[in-house]
C-alpha cells in the first residue's frame, strides 16, 4: 500500500494540470481493479513510514475541527 501511496504523491506534485489530471484517471483506474492486502495499518505503513520518517519536514496531518457543523 505504501507504493500506491508513494505514487499519489507524485501524482499530486505535476505541476502540469492537463497532465496531472490525466494521470489521476489513470491511478485510479488502476486502483479500482486491483487486488487489496488482506491486512493494512494506515497508521503504521503510510503515516509512520512515509510521512513521518520518509517527509519529516513536511506536514504529514492537518486536523481541523468543524464545529459548524454541530447538530442542534
Amino acid at each position: 500500500m505504501k507504493k500506491i501511496f508513494e505514487e499519489f504523491i507524485r501524482i499530486q506534485e505535476i505541476e502540469d494540470l492537463e497532465l496531472r489530471e490525466t494521470k489521476m484517471k489513470e491511478f485510479f483506474n488502476k486502483l479500482n481493479h486491483m487486488s487489496l492486502p488482506e491486512y493494512f495499518n494506515w497508521e503504521y505503513e503510510i503515516f509512520e513510514e512515509l510521512h513521518c520518517n520518509e517527509r519529516p519536514n513536511q506536514k504529514a496531518l492537518i486536523w481541523v475541527k468543524l464545529d459548524f457543523l454541530k447538530l442542534k
